[in-house]
């Protein structure tokens, strides 16, 4: 038998460090895991970033949710909290001029509705010019989902004489000077309120009771001291599924009924190709059933939202927000 020599075992050398190489390559364009090389663990991590004034409550538990998912997929992802109001948080993120699509922005239809509020609220405060500044950024900025939506209830207790909505908006004009109704500390609440409010046909300002909380109202319900509340379906769920609270139709009058919403906005800058990567992994999160299953257990519901309306899903809703706000410094009086 022939000794090997030295060039034999150089060209072996070679050849088993191409056949390395070329196993390498392959492994970092299709990984184990499978999927595309953004969900394969192979893209940066991503961070969704939420006001301050959305921490601690149903828009954070939606956010490790949702990075919980993205997680599962191969892509770490992490919730941050941004500091400063709404319109403060908001402002920074968008107008940081970047290309990272590893941060992303979750917003709600309550942080629309405070920038709505500080924006009209005292226009030429610094507040005020710092919240339109943050409203003409949003008109351009790129969605890349609706993660969850909760329609707005209306619950009297189970042995309310309020039969039906009719009765309701009936009581309110008839004792418009007594606050009927109790709502949590919130913009989006009140601004849905004062719609409430016009449904009746009221004119001048309506009274109505503010508590920290929902569950704050329903205890205020409970004791007498309210005949109605207005608050999100995930709020009163367990009430309304026990039978300690009844819901009532809203108005005829609306189209629909009002619903509060959670939405993922991408930072300024990214390219198209990022945008599509990210709205097409939003739309499975949790193999899409999971994550319609996990939402369904906190009382909200996904939402399925066409690219068109995708697009000019912030701007509509944030011209809604201004209306309802303007509609609010009207009609609505704490009391």
């Amino acid at each position: 038998m022939r000794q090997e020599s030295r060039l034999d075992r150089t060209l072996w050398t070679i050849v088993l460090v191409i056949a390395v190489a070329v196993v390498v390559v392959s492994f970092a364009r299709q990984p184990l895991l499978g999927g595309d090389s953004v969900a394969s663990g192979f893209s940066p991590p991503l961070t969704l970033w939420l006001a301050g004034s959305q921490s601690g409550g149903q828009a954070e538990a939606v956010a490790q949710q949702a990075a919980t998912c993205w997680e599962s997929a191969g892509r770490p992802a992490t919730v941050g909290v941004l500091p400063g109001s709404s319109s403060q948080a908001v402002g920074d993120f968008l107008d940081r001029v970047h290309s990272a699509p590893g941060d992303l922005l979750l917003i709600t239809s309550t942080t629309l509705s405070d920038i709505a509020h500080a924006s009209a609220s005292a226009p030429f405060s610094a507040a005020g010019e710092s919240a339109q500044r943050t409203v003409r950024l949003l008109t351009g900025a790129a969605p890349v989902a609706v993660l969850a939506s909760d329609g707005l209830t209306l619950a009297v207790r189970t042995k309310s004489s309020v039969r039906n909505t009719a009765e309701l908006l009936s009581l309110m004009r008839r004792e418009a000077d007594r606050p009927l109704l109790g709502v949590a500390e919130s913009t989006w609440l009140q601004g849905n309120l004062a719609s409430l409010a016009q449904s009746a046909g009221l004119h001048g300002q309506v009274p109505y009771s503010v508590f920290r909380s929902s569950r704050e109202a329903v205890m205020s319900l409970d004791a007498g001291e309210v005949e109605v509340i207005v608050a999100p379906h995930s709020e009163l769920r367990d009430q309304l599924r026990e039978h300690r609270l009844r819901e009532l139709p809203w108005p005829a009058s609306r189209r629909a009924t009002p619903r509060a919403w959670i939405a993922v906005i991408a930072p300024a800058g990214i390219s198209r190709a990022e945008l599509a990567t990210l709205r097409e992994q939003a739309q499975h999160l949790c193999a899409g059933h999971t994550w319609t299953r996990m939402l369904r257990g906190d009382g909200m519901s996904s939402t399925a939202v066409s690219k068109p309306q995708l697009a000019d899903f912030v701007r509509d809703d944030l011209g809604e927000a201004t209306r309802l706000q303007t509609l609010a410094a009207h009609i609505v009086r704490d009391y």
